[in-house]
């Protein structure tokens, strides 16, 4: 045990998992799997924070008896009127707002969003793009924004405490796998 041997149980809860970052390459990703693989050996219990991260740590060797999901939780916050969420972000009503809410980091690859949001605007005129979090990629993801010629098209928020998303027609999620 990691701790103190027969004395308590051992319980995983990584913050992220880092294996899930698409840019580690396959060096980073045997060093980080072997961490994440050692830890899991002499762990009682690993806690994932989604099914998704459940099945990611089972299929990179961790027990599947060990692994264990709980949900993140969040208080659900008290929506606002759509349409004057909507007015907030400068759309009508009819307008398709497709949502991010998240770290604008590696693991949730903002930069494919963009790039997949550049391939569906030309087909979608109407079509705009909310982003809410900050992070370590914001600087290349706006870069990402005026190189496909999206200006106008992708409404950035930056963090928010709480985030609200009620403006949305779809919400997406931009990381690999």
């Amino acid at each position: 045990r990691l701790v103190a041997p027969g004395f308590a149980a051992v319980v995983y809860t990584p913050h992220c998992v880092f294996t899930m970052n698409p840019d580690i390459g396959r060096i980073g990703a045997a060093v980080f799997g072997g961490i994440e693989r050692w830890l899991g050996r002499r762990s009682d219990a690993l806690i994932a924070v989604s099914e998704d991260e459940a099945a990611h740590l089972r299929a990179l060797g961790i027990d599947p008896e060990i692994v264990h999901c709980v949900p993140n939780g969040l208080h659900p916050p008290r929506w606002r009127p759509r349409d004057a969420a909507r007015a907030e972000l400068g759309v009508g009503p009819d307008t398709t707002v497709v949502g991010f809410l998240g770290r604008l980091s590696p693991q949730k690859n903002p930069l494919l969003l963009v790039q997949a949001f550049a391939r569906l605007a030309p087909r979608h005129p109407d079509a705009m793009l909310a982003i809410v979090g900050d992070g370590p990629l914001e600087v290349e993801a706006r870069e990402a924004e005026r190189a496909h010629g999206l200006g106008g098209r992708i409404i950035w928020l930056g963090f928010r405490r709480p985030a609200v998303r009620q403006q949305e027609s779809a919400f997406a999620q931009g990381r690999d796998g």
